[in-house]
């Protein structure tokens, strides 16, 4: 009978992927380093999480200076989208990451508590029970957006 094996690659924003070993290493670069790690290359990160093998599921991670990360879940089993919230108040304005990419300024989540979500991630291949998520149909049709 085979084991279980589940590995991370996170794919950082200038293309590289590799397994996620060092935890420490990469809250110093994604956290710690917040503005200047995340100002090079597309500016998202990547991370698949599998299980022997199979990809499982997604988190992308995408930036602003201003407002903190934002977290894209995708089960790629079932073919589900989830979307970080933070404030849906502010779903109708939207904020560019720094890859002329347009998100809801609601989805973006302080980034202590984003961590706490990629953590998680890393560690279950699920969405952070910490966390308030949402699907892209509860986006207001004039002005949210996702990607």
């Amino acid at each position: 009978m085979r084991k279980n094996m589940k590995k991370v690659i996170f794919e950082d924003p200038c293309g590289n992927k590799e397994s996620v070993t060092d935890i420490k290493l990469l809250k110093k670069l994604l956290i710690d380093e917040f503005n200047t790690y995340w100002m090079r290359g597309s500016v998202e990160g990547i991370f698949d999480f599998y299980d022997n093998d199979e990809k499982i599921s997604t988190l992308i991670v995408a930036p602003n200076t201003e407002y903190g990360l934002y977290l894209h879940f995708i089960d790629n089993i079932s073919d589900t989208d989830l979307l970080s919230l933070n404030d849906e108040d502010t779903l109708y304005e939207v904020a560019e990451t720094a890859d002329e990419l347009y998100v809801s300024v609601g989805l973006f989540l302080p980034v202590e508590l984003a961590w706490e979500g990629i953590v998680y991630f890393i560690e279950n291949g699920k969405t952070s029970p910490k966390i308030r998520w949402i699907t892209p149909d509860d986006l207001p049709d004039d002005g949210g957006n996702w990607y």
